[in-house]
């Protein structure tokens, strides 16, 4: 109900795809496909927690929801993160990966300590390592990426990663600024995400394109880097990038899935309409979506969600929430 309440809000938000991990993931497969979004989840690894410390595990949820589920389940393999995954570990899931042509979705460089626990452990960043260990020779969709060097922004544009640039779960959280101005240069895959409401409390990507487009100016003191038009493209065809898609969507053209969402210009708060890319990122917000369309099919249309029960959703993920909170 957690998950499902999730997609209530992404849908709002104008958002057709989102790409998951952490614990359990077969619930939030579940809503995915009960909500109608297009979604990558993931066979997560993690090798403090005795359920989620298992390759074959992992892969075989994977396998077993690309034979089944929908083709807008595009499922990958999530290893969380260099310092929480054995390498092991890490050498299987690049072994797998490269073997059944899934996907990688890892955390990569997102705070200093972890840097440093990677560096004390391997004698090298967390770049450097997965690099190492080929898990970098697959397609990888990386969170974060805030504590990255010169030369591993060059590695991880020549590598096609794809790049998640979070940028109020890293101010929330105090994990630092993103060189995403230096990424953007080098001609890196670099898209956003929110990661998740627990490290953000919003699901809104025009907030995240908004957010990267102003602190970006303020840190390095240019008000010309990360444009408007640069913080679209990320929120669309850059996420798409990021996740292994652009083929399939992030852009309205002939032969690509039916996957947008329509903004309404027509509040004071946008108006008048000088420049479309400013508009849409210093003013719009989630609450000028008027309609969210994944794969042709209408989801979200001004206040209504047609084939989901909204209120009922809240109400038990209210309880559900009650519940955890007091026990």
């Amino acid at each position: 109900w957690g998950a499902m309440l999730g997609i209530l809000e992404m849908l709002q938000a104008g958002i057709t795809c989102f790409c998951d991990m952490y614990h359990f993931p077969a619930a939030g497969t579940r809503a995915a496909i009960d909500g109608g979004l297009r979604a990558l989840p993931s066979g997560v690894l993690l090798q403090f927690t005795d359920h989620l410390n298992n390759v074959s595990t992992a892969l075989e949820f994977v396998l077993e929801l690309r034979k089944n589920a929908p083709s807008r389940i595009i499922p990958m393999l999530g290893p969380h993160a260099p310092y929480s995954c054995t390498p092991e570990m890490l050498h299987r899931v690049a072994e797998a990966a490269i073997e059944h042509h899934l996907g990688v979705h890892i955390h990569v460089a997102e705070t200093r300590d972890e840097v440093q626990q990677v560096k004390q452990r391997t004698g090298m960043t967390p770049v450097e390592y997965l690099d190492s260990v080929g898990l970098l020779d697959n397609h990888v969709t990386a969170a974060h990426c805030i504590h990255v060097t010169d030369s591993e922004v060059e590695l991880l544009a020549d590598k096609q990663i794809g790049i998640v640039h979070c940028p109020s779960s890293n101010m929330k959280l105090a994990s630092g600024f993103a060189p995403v101005p230096r990424m953007l240069q080098a001609g890196a895959r670099v898209g956003l995400g929110t990661d998740g409401a627990a490290s953000n409390n919003r699901l809104d990507v025009l907030q995240e394109a908004r957010m990267a487009a102003l602190i970006h100016k303020g840190y390095s003191a240019d008000p010309g880097v990360v444009t408007s038009k640069q913080a679209l493209h990320m929120a669309t065809y850059g996420g798409a990038q990021a996740l292994g898609l652009a083929d399939s969507i992030g852009t309205l053209e002939v032969g690509k899935c039916a996957d947008f969402a329509i903004i309404s210009l027509a509040g004071a708060h946008t108006q008048p309409l000088h420049h479309l890319h400013s508009q849409l990122i210093y003013a719009a917000h989630a609450g000028d979506v008027v309609c969210t369309v994944v794969d042709g099919v209408v989801l979200y249309e001004r206040g209504n969600f047609p084939h989901l029960d909204a209120e009922r959703i809240m109400s038990r993920a209210r309880e559900a929430a009650h519940r955890l909170v007091n026990s």
